[in-house]
């Protein structure tokens, strides 16, 4: 405000400015005619609706201008400034001079209403005169403020002023230290018409009498607003004593800065004066968290508080006050150190009219997301002095218009009105130029990652868009965002997608009209989402329209409806297969008959394809059809009902802090944690915390990995889809190019002695992702490196990736080098490795000794069929075998992991669990009888199938809403069936042996032309077998529980698998591996010095080695040279002697592969590439083999002795020749699964 911070300087000028709530409604009609009467006539006492349209307020939305907070002008605010002028005002500052100041006076005489007179030290007592004396009797409103070292305003020229203007209806006099008591029966005598008035001193001057004495002695009139500040002379008595006379008309009270004043007052005001809407108890030591309690009981109307520098004032105080004053539209709680987030979120949460809010000086650190929900009022918000606010921000939200820029920003993290889209087809299909053309930014704004990226988009923000839509938008419908997830077309990413799927969403399946192949897999994309989510909102997409007429773009439309079609027929069939299948079962089962009724519905569904659309991206055809059909969609209420819903502004906190967690590189948390982040300051209500995480789930704020299987419970949230999608996404190297690049710095920290790996080594171990599928555990850091920063989060991200079965816990090997174990995530062991299975490059190497394909005369087995309907989705089977492998393979005794399956031993069971029939999943458990006709081991063999089958079930109950299992059991014993051989076992479904068990009925078959018995007492021992009144669902339940009760569970499957072993049985037995040595070649010597170094863990690299012949000419080399970055390479030759120093910090590590002309025999060898040379500097550049090529020798060239270890002496260049042995890959130059391996290039910064 101007002249209250300090003010401007000494001199006048007048200047206008819109007139106050108290003179806007004033008008000369208003001027009783009886105004020359000294003596308050009879009809003083108006009426009273009349005296409240005329009353005066201060403005809520009023609010100082900048200045420090311990000035107290900031807080003397009778008559506030306004940005609109007005000619009913005259402001006059200390510029012009008062010839000046009186002809505008004069020349606006009739117009005149109020008049302000600011920093008045240049006039002088007369000047004030003069200006009283031209001012108009209709005046009806006047302030004054004093310099302090200055005062001539005394009582004389009150006495002028109120005995001309008799129609004063706001006095303010501020510094005013010539004005005492004296003044108030001059007011009560001339003023009959007065409602506000106003005495402040900033400077301390005690009046002779006090002044709320005098004030009810000679102003018997019905005040409105009533202020004094800088009185310490006022104490709660006094202000009871005036509330007694003014409380029937009061709405305004101010009693800054009287330190006498406490909580005791403000009871008794806030319970007398039921029209109070403005109260100022600024720096009052006396003020505490009970007033605001008061304030919240008895005037839940208020429009305006200020509370600051009250030092006892709390955030729950605030946050009682907001919750019942909901109309504040201005609040001050500045230079209160209590004061923290919660009282900011409780204003924004609460005062749905907040329009200034002042907290200078707290101590609030952020600014909560909710704040947009006050967009439309909102004007502006002062966080000076705010450690943890940026100062940058701070400025912005200051005014209306960076505010609302701000709150623009912020829009893009808004939950209301915010759906993904899926993006899904094959590779080529121009999904990302479709998004491009959709969003119209051809750049993406974030970071790109490979396999998913996401971008989002605001369509509605423009209003062109209500011509596309067609009918006018509302405010939230404009804040739509759409978030489009881009997802790689790769085969092998198609298996992990579905694991970032959601219900709530829109799906695009796009192929491309020219390329067959992309069309042939749209069922079965149409599938995987009808399977993953419910009631999905498919489009399919069809691009490069442009290279087809219209007639033969309809013929292939046509052509991939009649596929859908077929997809939807096979689901249908499937469904009446599973029907006829339980029409067989012998009585009603309360279970089955609810099963029914579901396959029944979905019976009579189909696959709905809201639309099927042709687009050419190249020249934008159909582009704006598909922009139409969108947005239409999404603002449809009924059908994405989340839309329309109230969100609680807790969810939003609650939501914002997500954000903030993102921005300190955290994406995963544990359910505990979440808790207590939604919990706190009672964001979210405990009962409704899994609701909101739901809805969280929904709209793609976090994705919610939690399961309740019983063998292996997931706790983990993702509080950071993209990221984990592109984590997801990184571990899948397959035989593509792939050139990585590591931060030497950032991985290998000279501050921690520590240097990179062998590039070689490195360069073996990542090439053992996309040549066998298989990863060590200190990779992921360098996998994920512009992802994850922190060694907690790789962990917990690792935890995520193998519940979601996208990892495989393989065999631990103690003999690995601990070469590759980075400094900074030293709980990442080289030793721990995983398979990847969606790559499938495991060897097709079926157990043969442990495990046969039928069991020895005398065992027992038990096989369960799961079958997945309709399809099985991509990669789901193996994803299956991967989850059941990691719950198994920590309390195993014996554990084998082949392409196919997983094979475990524990105590005398053997459990098989495979997926080579890609229709089902396979679950055997086989056990040998210590005696003849010992069935004790049966039971056992149920329990642990059983449990296996439940976790399968859970699992897929949790993740894939839309699919179906049918499970059908196998048993393998000739006991089962009466002592008989049996050429063929019966595969029967297990609710059909559970309906026989209960009736206790043999179960009859057909095997070859004879009809033969299965004995259900043996196949069902009674520990476990059903009794009449239990259910199918009740059953295995049962089942399950003895389980938990039996003895023999202690030392078998574990229940909760929460950790991580790394210790592990030995797998597939392979060749014995032999030492590799480096020979130094000093040119000219003829000698060689044997070293070991780091081509120790190279050999380590690489178990399945053997010996290959000497080095000869034939033989490749890898030259590693050490150079310094962007400096020339210095090397040791006659012509340069003298060799520059260059130091281990400032040197990088380049590695370049180079061959021999001469051929040499293909070697049956997956070994490093033979390129040419290349000269890249600054870099360390390792290029993986081609297949047919020999391993290369390796050559070191170093030009400094710093930076080679175990380096002969620095005269000369050394050669180090290095046999490698060939791996046991064939001849073909392809791998076990049948794919080529291109290059891939390694890169250490």
């Amino acid at each position: 405000m101007p002249g209250t911070d300090g003010g401007p300087t000494l001199a006048s000028r007048v200047d206008t400015g819109s007139l106050g709530s108290a003179t806007s409604n004033g008008s000369p009609s208003d001027i009783t005619s009886n105004s020359n009467s000294s003596v308050r006539p009879a009809s003083a006492g108006r009426d009273r609706s009349r005296s409240l349209r005329r009353r005066f307020t201060t403005p809520p939305e009023a609010s100082a201008q900048s200045g420090s907070v311990s000035s107290l002008h900031q807080y003397y605010t009778p008559f506030p400034d306004r940005e609109v002028s007005d000619s009913s005002e005259v402001v006059v500052y200390p510029k012009d001079g008062i010839e000046e100041i009186q002809s505008r006076i004069i020349s606006r005489s009739d117009h005149i209403r109020s008049l302000r007179l600011r920093a008045c030290s240049k006039l002088t007592s007369a000047n004030l005169h003069d200006i009283i004396r031209c001012v108009t009797p209709k005046l009806l409103s006047f302030e004054i403020r004093e310099a302090q070292d200055s005062n001539h305003f005394d009582l004389d020229h009150l006495q002028h002023l109120v005995s001309k203007c008799k129609h004063l209806r706001a006095l303010h006099l501020e510094d005013c230290f010539l004005i005492d008591h004296r003044c108030l029966e001059h007011i009560g005598r001339h003023l009959l018409e007065l409602q506000n008035i106003a005495f402040v001193h900033t400077k301390r001057k005690q009046w002779p009498d006090n002044p709320i004495h005098e004030l009810v002695l000679h102003v018997p009139l019905e005040l409105h607003s009533l202020k004094f500040v800088g009185f310490d002379e006022i104490a709660d008595y006094h202000v009871n004593y005036a509330i007694d006379c003014y409380s029937g008309s009061l709405n305004s009270i101010s009693f800054g800065d009287c330190a006498n004043v406490t909580d005791r007052s403000v009871d008794y005001i806030a319970t007398n004066c039921k029209l109070l809407r403005h109260i100022e108890l600024f720096k009052n030591p006396g003020i505490s968290d009970s007033t605001l309690w008061i304030l919240a009981k008895h005037c839940s109307n208020l429009h305006y508080i200020d509370l600051a520098c009250c030092n006892k004032i709390t955030d729950y105080g605030v946050k009682e006050l907001v919750t019942h004053a909901t109309h504040l539209r201005y609040i001050n709680l500045s230079s209160n150190s209590k004061i923290r987030n919660l009282a900011f979120i409780s204003i924004i949460r609460h005062c749905t009219n907040i329009a200034r809010i002042r907290l200078d000086n707290t101590g609030v650190t952020a600014i909560p997301a909710s704040i947009i929900k006050r967009k439309p009022t909102l004007r502006e918000v002062s966080l000076r002095d705010c450690k943890d606010i940026p100062e940058s921000i701070v400025n912005v939200i200051q005014n209306p218009n960076g505010l609302n820029d701000y709150m623009d920003q912020m829009e893009d993290r808004n939950l209301s009105y915010r759906l993904k889209v899926f993006v899904v087809g094959a590779s080529g299909t121009g999904k990302t130029t479709l998004i491009k053309c959709l969003t119209g930014k051809m750049d993406p704004e974030g970071p790109e990652f490979e396999g998913v990226n996401v971008q989002s988009w605001r369509p509605l923000k423009e209003s062109s868009w209500e011509n596309t839509v067609g009918r006018e938008l509302t405010d939230e419908e404009r804040s739509l965002c759409l978030d489009f997830w881009d997802c790689s077309g790769r085969s092998v990413l198609a298996g992990a997608h579905p694991v970032y799927f959601t219900d709530v969403c829109v799906y695009y399946v796009v192929c491309s009209l020219e390329d067959s192949l992309s069309v042939e897999k749209v069922p079965t994309l149409v599938h995987t989402i009808y399977q993953k989510a419910l009631r999905p909102q498919i489009y399919i997409i069809a691009t490069r329209g442009d290279k087809f007429s219209e007639d033969d773009c309809q013929t292939k439309l046509d052509l991939i409806k009649r596929s859908i079609d077929s997809a939807d027929l096979v689901r249908r069939n499937s469904c009446n297969v599973e029907l006829t299948l339980m029409q067989e079962l012998l009585d009603k089962d309360v279970f089955l008959e609810r099963k029914k009724i579901e396959l029944q519905r979905r019976l009579e569904e189909k696959y709905l394809i809201r639309k099927y659309l042709v687009v050419s991206t190249t020249n934008g055809k159909g582009v704006d059809v598909v922009k139409k059909q969108l947005l239409n969609l999404c603002l449809d209420n009924s059908t994405f009902p989340h839309l329309k819903r109230i969100i609680p502004p807790g969810w939003i906190e609650f939501h914002d802090e997500i954000i903030r967690k993102r921005e300190q590189n955290i994406a995963c948390m544990v359910r505990h944690d979440i808790e207590q982040l939604a919990l706190k300051d009672e964001r979210v209500s405990k009962p409704r915390l899994d609701e909101c995480i739901a809805f969280l789930h929904q709209v793609g704020v976090v994705i919610d990995l939690r399961t309740r299987s019983t063998i292996f419970p997931t706790d983990l949230i993702c509080i950071d889809p993209p990221v984990f999608a592109a984590c997801a996404c990184a571990l899948h190297i397959d035989d593509q190019k792939k050139s990585f690049r590591f931060e030497a710095k950032r991985f290998w920290p000279k501050e921690q002695g520590a240097t990179p790996p062998n590039p070689a080594v490195l360069a073996a171990a990542l090439e053992d992702i996309p040549n066998r599928g298989l990863l060590k555990e200190s990779l992921l850091p360098l996998l994920w490196q512009g992802l994850l920063f922190d060694e907690g989060q790789v962990t917990k991200m690792r935890n995520a990736i193998l519940d979601a079965g996208l990892l495989a816990i393989n065999k631990s090997s103690k003999s690995v080098s601990n070469t590759l174990t980075l400094p900074g995530f030293p709980q990442l062991l080289p030793q721990n490795q995983f398979v990847v299975p969606l790559l499938n490059l495991l060897p097709d190497a079926k157990p043969q000794l442990n495990w046969t394909s039928r069991p020895f005369s005398g065992d027992f087995q038990l096989t369960l069929c799961m079958y997945f309907l309709p399809v099985m989705p991509p990669g789901l089977t193996h994803r299956l075998v991967a989850l059941v492998n990691n719950a198994l393979v920590d309390k195993s005794a014996y554990h084998y992991y082949w392409k196919f399956g997983t094979l475990t031993r524990t105590q005398d069971i053997l459990l098989f669990v495979s997926c080579e029939q890609d229709e089902f999943l396979e679950i055997s458990a086989r056990t040998t009888p210590e005696e003849e006709h010992d069935h004790s081991g049966v039971l056992s063999l149920w329990l642990e199938v059983v449990f296996i089958m439940n976790m399968v079930t859970e699992y897929i109950n949790a993740c894939w809403a839309g699919m179906r299992t049918t499970v059908s059991l196998i048993c393998y014993g000739d006991t089962f069936y009466m002592d008989e051989k049996i050429e063929s076992e019966p595969e029967i479904t297990l609710p059909k042996v559970f309906q026989y068990a209960k009736a206790k009925e043999e179960i009859e078959f057909q095997d070859g032309e004879e009809q033969k018995l299965l004995e259900i007492t043996k196949l069902l021992p009674a520990e476990i077998a059903p009794n009449p009144e239990q259910d199918y669902a009740a059953w295995l339940q049962s089942v399950l529980d003895y389980r938990e009760r039996f003895p023999h569970n202690q030392n078998s499957l574990p229940s909760e698998a929460s950790t991580r072993s790394s210790e592990s049985s030995p797998s597939v037995s392979r060749q014995k591996k032999k030492k590799i040595s480096i020979n130094w070649l000093v040119p000219g010597s003829g000698t060689a010095d044997s070293q070991n170094g780091d081509v120790n863990a190279l050999q380590n690299g690489h178990p399945e080695a053997t010996p290959s012949p000497p080095p000869a000419k034939d033989t490749q080399s890898v030259e590693y040279t050490l150079i310094k970055p962007e400096t020339p390479i210095a090397t040791a030759s006659p012509e340069a002697p003298s060799e520059p120093t260059v130091k281990p910090e400032d040197t990088a590590i380049r590695v370049t592969t180079s061959s021999e002309s001469i051929p040499r025999p293909r070697s049956p060898t997956n070994t490093l590439q033979s390129t040419k040379s290349t000269k890249s500097e600054g870099v360390l550049r390792v290029e993986n083999p081609i297949v047919d090529s020999p391993r290369p020798q390796a050559s070191f060239s170093s030009p400094t002795p710093a930076t080679a270890p175990h380096a002969p002496p620095p005269s000369s260049t050394h050669t180090a020749s290095v046999d490698a042995p060939p791996r046991d890959i064939p001849n073909s130059g392809v791998t076990g699964s049948g794919r080529k391996i291109r290059s891939k290039t390694c890169t250490v910064l």
